[in-house]
């Protein structure tokens, strides 16, 4: 059978010794399907601090997760632990076999758990005069982004983009 079913079958018997006509054989076969081990994460790139997460199942409920290496995942529930797993690439497998249905089957994904970004930066000085050179932003390890903002928001010129701030147009 090229699909999974339940088939009845035929098979014909001619000759033989001493027999006169043909016999046939015949039965019944059924053919399963091979179970679907469909799951996904919303990422597949997570930070350590992060929130844990969990996989949604779209197959087959009832398999059972494993992690490659030293991550730390819920057998049952696929929720990935990653504080505890630390940085790193990691497979994650879903298998069927503990589901119950007699033809199993597993996928794998890869999730990867970085640290978080760093949003250190500093200025070389706290204070300014407005027709002073323009303040040299230096960012902190790790960090080399972002989107700046102020507080209050009016009377400092600041590009919201690189954080350079024009002393000329701002609030004394």
């Amino acid at each position: 059978p090229t699909a999974s079913g339940t088939f009845n079958y035929t098979i014909p018997l001619t000759g033989g010794c001493g027999s006169v006509g043909s016999i046939n054989a015949t039965g019944t076969i059924t053919v399963n399907p091979i179970d679907d081990p469909s799951f996904a994460y919303l990422s597949n790139t997570y930070c350590l601090t992060g929130v844990d997460p969990t996989p949604t199942i779209t197959g087959v409920a009832g398999g059972i997760f494993t992690i490659s290496g030293i991550g730390v995942i819920n057998a049952t529930t696929g929720v990935i632990d990653l504080s505890a797993s630390g940085l790193g690439s990691f497979t994650v497998t879903y298998n069927t076999t503990l589901a119950g249905n007699p033809c199993p089957n597993s996928t794998t994904t890869i999730i990867t758990i970085t640290n978080a970004p760093s949003a250190a930066f500093s200025y070389d000085a706290a204070q300014y005069c407005q027709d002073a050179t323009a303040p040299i932003l230096t960012f902190g390890a790790g960090s080399s982004a972002g989107v700046f903002s102020s507080s209050p928001v009016t009377g400092l010129s600041l590009n919201t983009s690189n954080g350079d701030i024009t002393l000329s147009t701002s609030a004394a």
